[in-house]
Formats: C-alpha cells, sequence, structure tokens
C-alpha cells in the first residue's frame, strides 16, 4: 500500500488542542490519557494520538469505550504495540490508528508497519497519522484490496 499524498484527509486536528489536560509535574510537561486515565509525559507521537482521541470522541462521537490504545500484538515473533484501536458496536476491531510525530514524514514504510499490524486485527479501516496528514483507507479483507477514503467512515 503506498501513501497517496494527494488523498490526505485534512482533519484539522491542531483545533482540537484546546480539549487536551496539559499539565507540569516536576518541570516535565504531561498529558491526560483519557483511555488509560493517567498522566503521560508529553512526547511528540503522544500529542498527536492524544489529538486523534479528541478528534475521533469530540468531533466524530466514537465513545471512548469503544478505543483502546497501545496493546501488545505478536508479529512475526516479536510484540509490538499498536497506537489506537476503535471497536465497532459489537466489540470487534473496526479501525486501526498509526500516529506518528509532526516531524515523521508518512511515507509507504509507515504504510507498511500499519499494514503488518492490521495482518494481525483484520480491521476493516485504517488510519494513518502525523498530526499534519492523515490517510484513512479502507480494507476489504474478501477481495485482498485497499482503496483510500475522502472523509472518515462512521462505525456501525
Amino acid at each position: 500500500m503506498k501513501v497517496k499524498k494527494d488523498r490526505a484527509l485534512d482533519l484539522n486536528l491542531q483545533s482540537w488542542q484546546s480539549s487536551l489536560v496539559i499539565s507540569s509535574v516536576e518541570g516535565k510537561k504531561m498529558i491526560y490519557d483519557p483511555l488509560r486515565k493517567i498522566n503521560l509525559v508529553l512526547q511528540p507521537e503522544e500529542w498527536v494520538r492524544q489529538l486523534i482521541i479528541a478528534f475521533l470522541h469530540k468531533g466524530c462521537h466514537f465513545p471512548l469505550s469503544r478505543m483502546a490504545i497501545e496493546r501488545a500484538l505478536p508479529i512475526n515473533g516479536k510484540n509490538k504495540r499498536f497506537d489506537l484501536i476503535i471497536f465497532d458496536k459489537k466489540a470487534q476491531p473496526w479501525m486501526l490508528v498509526e500516529c506518528k510525530s509532526f516531524d515523521v514524514k508518512l511515507n509507504e514504510k509507515t504504510a507498511i508497519q500499519a499494514a503488518e499490524y492490521n495482518a494481525e486485527l483484520r480491521c476493516p479501516y485504517l488510519m494513518i497519522s502525523n498530526g499534519v496528514e492523515t490517510y484513512v483507507c479502507e480494507v476489504n479483507w474478501t477481495q485482498k484490496t485497499t482503496a483510500f477514503l475522502d472523509s472518515i467512515p462512521s462505525a456501525h
């Protein structure tokens, strides 16, 4: 799967910054994760992940109860961690989200990483984002095809 630059979605993730809870503990900037209900050291990739969670929850109305973060996933004999997964109403994996830092370019390597994770989870939707560029694909497991989408699908 190649990243098609002309298919990037403009989610305007920066507009969700005001909904994030940022604090300082012993001189370290922290960000509150509403899924794990803890404060985390604010790292660039975590910033993107929390912006996406805010967008999906508050902008697209996905319940936090249908999201999971950084769970172990065995791939090729190694434990990897996916960034974010959204479950459908039947608690089945529905969309896998791979987050990168703002300064990481989204390319074929990023897409392959997300696709490898998704080969285990078999989500019908896949999103990759660095907070600036975001791509969403629909995966048809029967026909073994992917198609870039022009918007975020709604969960059934």
